[in-house]
């Protein structure tokens, strides 16, 4: 596709990378201990064990475990949630057709993107309207299997494309005969 061609030549791919880099510290480091202070469960981040909790009264069980004004905090600090999509999806994308993984495969982080808004936009209505009298059932399930989508299929996928790609990549480099490197890594 001639977008991907002039996508992968402009500044904006670089940016863009870095930005979802820093988004990603930030949201490691920051958010899960500002959602759940209480740091309860160690190894799994705060909004992954919300994400996969099923059943809208599991939902509640965690979102109590996080401590009082968990609602509150985590409303204040999810919107980098929305903005995160946007920044390592076209990345990706780029990045994987730049290394020659064709348009199918290029869509594959678009889609992850995809599912990680809904999955988002999910949970924020619920966080906003679901009370334990009108739990929101139906939503919450939705939203969890959107986010076993996200977690178990799609970024696997891309990951281990993305590996495939740089690794032939690699090896695809000239090589320097004399000394059996490439040529960035050896004397010219």
């Amino acid at each position: 596709m001639w977008i991907f061609r002039y996508a992968i030549n402009h500044p904006y791919f670089t940016a863009v990378g870095l930005v979802a880099l820093a988004i990603t510290f930030i949201q490691l480091a920051f958010v899960n201990n500002y959602i759940n202070p209480n740091n309860v469960y160690v190894l799994n981040p705060a909004q992954m064990q919300l994400q996969l909790a099923f059943y809208a009264e599991r939902g509640f069980d965690v979102v109590q475990s996080w401590g009082p004004g968990a609602r509150e905090r985590y409303l204040q600090v999810i919107a980098i949630d929305v903005i995160w999509p946007f920044c390592y999806g076209p990345f990706f994308a780029m990045l994987i057709y730049r290394l020659g993984g064709g348009t199918f495969w290029s869509m594959v982080p678009i889609m992850e993107a995809s599912t990680n808004l809904v999955e988002t936009s999910l949970e924020i209505y619920w966080m906003l309207y679901a009370t334990p009298d009108n739990p929101h059932t139906a939503l919450f399930f939705t939203h969890s299997v959107v986010a076993s989508i996200k977690w178990f299929v799609c970024i696997p996928t891309y990951f281990i494309h993305s590996s495939m790609l740089l690794w032939k990549k690699r090896n695809d480099r000239p090589v320097n005969p004399r000394t059996g490197l490439p040529y960035q890594f050896s004397w010219k």
